[in-house]
C-alpha cells in the first residue's frame, strides 16, 4: 500500500521535464522576477505531489522503508536468523584472522609453511597391467586392429585373434 503512495507521488515524464526546465530557468535566468516565478512554480508542482524540491528533483521517487508489521512472522524470523548468521560468520572470520596474525608474530608455523606448488607434476604409477589382460581390454573396448593391439601389448597377433574369437563366441 505504501508503494502505491510512492508511485502516485512520482512525477510523470512530462511533469518531470517541465519541472527540470523550471529549475534550469530559475538557475540561469538574468531576471530576478523570472527566477522567483520559476522557483515558485517548481515548488507548487512538487507540493501538489506531496514532495519536497529535492525529492522531486531526484531521478526516481524515494522509497519509504517498510515497517516490520508488513512482514509475516516467518519472514521476520528468517530475516533475524539470517542477520545473526551473517554476524556470527563475520565475527568468526575476524577471530581466525587475529589468531593467525598472533601465531605468525610468535613465529609459529614459520618452518612448517607449505612449499609453493609451482609447476608440480604428479608422478605416474609404474604399475602395469599384465599383457593378456591389457590386450583383452583393448579387444573389448576399442576398435584397434589386431596388429595395433599386438604392437601395444607385445603379444603375438595370433594370441590377439584368439581373444577376439573367444569374445565373439561369448556374445
Amino acid at each position: 500500500m505504501q508503494l502505491e503512495k510512492v508511485i502516485n507521488r512520482a512525477l510523470s515524464k512530462e511533469e518531470r521535464k517541465r519541472f527540470l526546465n523550471l529549475l534550469q530557468l530559475a538557475e540561469s535566468s538574468e531576471f530576478e522576477g523570472e527566477r522567483e516565478n520559476a522557483m515558485s512554480a517548481a515548488k507548487r508542482m512538487a507540493s501538489r505531489k506531496g514532495l519536497s524540491l529535492d525529492e522531486a528533483a531526484m531521478e526516481s521517487p524515494p522509497v519509504e522503508p517498510t515497517t516490520q508489521n508488513n512482514r509475516s512472522p516467518n519472514e521476520a524470523e528468517f530475516a533475524h536468523h539470517l542477520h545473526t548468521l551473517d554476524q556470527n560468520i563475520s565475527v568468526a572470520k575476524k577471530q581466525r584472522e587475529a589468531a593467525l596474525r598472533a601465531a605468525r608474530e610468535r613465529g609459529l608455523d614459520a618452518n612448517k609453511r607449505r612449499p609453493q606448488r609451482g609447476n608440480h607434476r604428479s608422478k605416474r604409477s609404474t604399475a602395469r597391467m599384465p599383457a593378456d589382460m591389457h590386450a583383452w581390454k583393448l579387444v573389448t573396448e576399442t576398435s584397434f586392429s589386431y596388429q595395433e593391439i599386438a604392437q601395444i601389448t607385445g603379444l603375438d597377433v595370433y594370441q590377439v585373434v584368439h581373444m577376439k574369437i573367444r569374445r565373439l563366441r561369448a556374445a
